[in-house]
């Protein structure tokens, strides 16, 4: 019997190899969830972080609005407010302030 490709579920929402199968879409407060583990994974992969020269998690993880490749963008709230960004440098995070014209 050849398989169709698709994967055989076992009748309690896993996969018939283990794996949890979702089908149900992520609510707003699910993508928050998934957005937050994501940004602390991200942190936590440096180099520098994983050696502890770098704090375990990001000091300004609550202003954190975008992660990518290498790159996190802030939005800081206190002490006046402004634009930051966070790039991985030679494993470690460096900050600067954002180029506001870049975007």
């Amino acid at each position: 019997m050849r398989s169709s490709g698709r994967a055989r579920l076992n009748g309690r929402g896993k996969r018939a190899h283990g794996e949890v199968f979702f089908t149900e879409d992520v609510d707003v407060e699910g993508a928050r969830i998934l957005r937050t583990r994501i940004a602390a994974r991200q942190w936590s992969l440096a180099p520098a972080v994983r050696s502890g020269r770098q704090p375990a998690q990001d000091p300004d993880a609550a202003d954190l609005e975008q992660v990518g490749d290498g790159i996190r963008l802030y939005r800081i709230s206190k002490n006046g407010g402004g634009t930051l960004v966070k790039k991985l440098v030679d494993g470690f995070w460096r900050t600067e302030p954002a180029d506001e014209t870049a975007a």
